[in-house]
């Protein structure tokens, strides 16, 4: 074990900053060195986002209950993202709905006719005649709720 006094710390960041950064793969534009809190070591050279990004990730993973964070943080980590990479459940959230028709109200129209033409060809209930009668965002907005929330859940 090697200790790197502070003086020396911004030579060692220099030395052993990657062209790119290991977690986001993007050109670091501000290289940070990134040490394990628990152990005090040095794991390497990370852009300083990135670097703040996994600091808050830890943070909350200190904050879980012994019950749940029974696994190590890198364990969890790994566990989180084989479940990120899951197939999706073919049912919508009620607040991912909302996300989504209001993303669709943000963009230009005919981005929007695009996705109802894409709705209607997946075989959703609306016609090219009725997407092309809706006279604004706020009409195609609303086709677009009503399409999401055609296949009801328990109905």
């Amino acid at each position: 074990m090697k200790y790197v006094p502070q003086g020396k710390l911004a030579q060692w960041r220099k030395e052993h900053t990657p062209p790119a950064d290991p977690v986001s793969g993007q050109p670091i534009a501000n290289p940070a060195v990134d040490h394990d809190h628990g152990t005090g070591m040095i794991r390497g050279v990370l852009d300083s986002e990135i670097n703040a990004w996994e600091g808050r990730i830890y943070n909350a993973h200190k904050k879980l209950s012994p019950r749940v964070k029974a696994l190590t943080y890198p364990d969890m980590l790994q566990a989180l993202v084989g479940y990120l990479k899951r197939k999706e459940t073919p049912f919508l959230h009620p607040t991912g709905a909302i996300q989504l028709y209001k993303r669709f109200g943000r963009m230009k129209k005919d981005e929007q006719i695009e996705i109802l033409e894409g709705l209607r060809q997946a075989g959703k209930k609306v016609t090219t005649e009725e997407i092309l009668a809706c006279a604004n965002s706020k009409e195609r907005v609303a086709l677009y709720r009503k399409l999401l929330m055609i296949d009801r859940y328990g109905e």
